[in-house]
């Protein structure tokens, strides 16, 4: 089989997946993370292993968020940040990062370049990707799905990881099937520190990256 061949059957399977979307015989599993400072609490929300949620307040509202698609699954690191008015919590796995905002109630994309800077977008959709292309200078511009991506380098992020405070662990038991597992937040003061390293990079490749 030549390489052009083996490209398209490649493109073709991430079409595939892309287009079918959460199974809709999968329920969703749940699980309440607690956040410090009195800033309340969040519901984040997994359906099988790709698809996730965040319940959030916004004002007297509540509202439901994506977070980017999982393309593997294993535990996700939650880190919160306070400063500067700037009051948020980051979640990573092994191949993404995410944001989210508690001031505006909104799900952000987080994508480092090899420079050093940190970009947030908007998260519109789980199937929300990033684009990152060099410009003049040695700096980058990201854009999520088309739309430009925020340069928040100077917030901090760049050099601090932020309060870890849990994680996310994905748990499989006999009262639910192998792709449909349950999750349970374990708080930093319950169990053992569970971080994870991201390659969340424009050099990423394979599945971690689209």
């Amino acid at each position: 089989m030549g390489w052009l061949a083996i490209v398209l059957l490649a493109v073709v399977g991430v079409v595939a997946f892309a287009l079918r979307g959460p199974d809709l015989s999968i329920p969703w599993v749940e699980t309440c993370v607690t956040l410090p400072d009195d800033r309340g609490s969040y519901v984040y929300r997994q359906k099988g292993v790709h698809y996730a949620k965040v319940a959030l307040q916004n004002g007297k509202n509540a509202v439901s968020r994506w977070l980017p698609i999982r393309p593997v699954g294993g535990p996700v690191s939650v880190y919160y940040y306070s400063a500067n008015g700037f009051h948020c919590v980051r979640m990573q796995d092994q191949c993404r990062e995410s944001l989210i905002d508690l001031q505006t109630a909104k799900t952000y994309l987080l994508v480092r370049t090899p420079n050093g800077q940190i970009f947030r977008g908007e998260i519109l959709d789980c199937e929300d990707g990033a684009t990152c292309s060099s410009i003049n200078g040695g700096s980058w511009k990201v854009s999520i799905e088309g739309r430009a991506a925020e340069d928040i380098t100077s917030s901090g992020m760049a050099t601090n990881s932020g309060l870890y405070i849990g994680h996310i662990e994905m748990l499989e038991n006999n009262e639910t099937p192998l792709d449909a597992p349950s999750v349970k937040y374990i708080s930093a003061k319950e169990g053992q520190k569970c971080e994870t390293s991201s390659t969340n990079s424009p050099s990423a490749q394979g599945a971690c990256w689209r």
